[in-house]
């Protein structure tokens, strides 16, 4: 018969580990949300900004120049906001991973000594 308080014991650190991976979770959930919102206020800031600059009364020639500036500088900003955001994720999946991995670990090892 298996000692329920070694099974009590274990079923309680899962549910701690359970617990601190979706405190992870959420709060890489919530980065995400604020900065994107922040992203995307920022870049429709740059668009309004963008417009009046296109608007200004140049030469095609010059106009298309800026128009060029402006998509290679947008892209370059979506790219960067891109892997901010992909580091974001990144850093919350490798720290719920490393309290996974440690909690089976530690399973692993409880097992390998009481079978013996």
């Amino acid at each position: 018969m298996p000692d329920m308080d070694v099974y009590v014991s274990a079923t309680r650190l899962n549910l701690a580990t359970l617990t601190a991976i979706n405190g992870i979770v959420t709060e890489c959930a919530r980065a995400v949300a604020r900065r994107g919102m922040e992203i995307v206020q920022q870049s429709m800031a740059e668009v309004t900004a963008a417009v009046q600059t296109i608007s200004s009364r140049e030469s095609p020639q010059a106009a298309g120049v800026k128009q060029v500036e402006l998509l290679k500088q947008a892209y370059e900003r979506g790219a960067s906001s891109t892997k901010e955001l992909s580091n974001l994720i990144q850093n919350s999946n490798d720290e719920a991973l490393t309290l996974l991995n440690a909690r089976v670990d530690a399973l692993s090892t409880k097992l390998l000594v009481t079978q013996k």
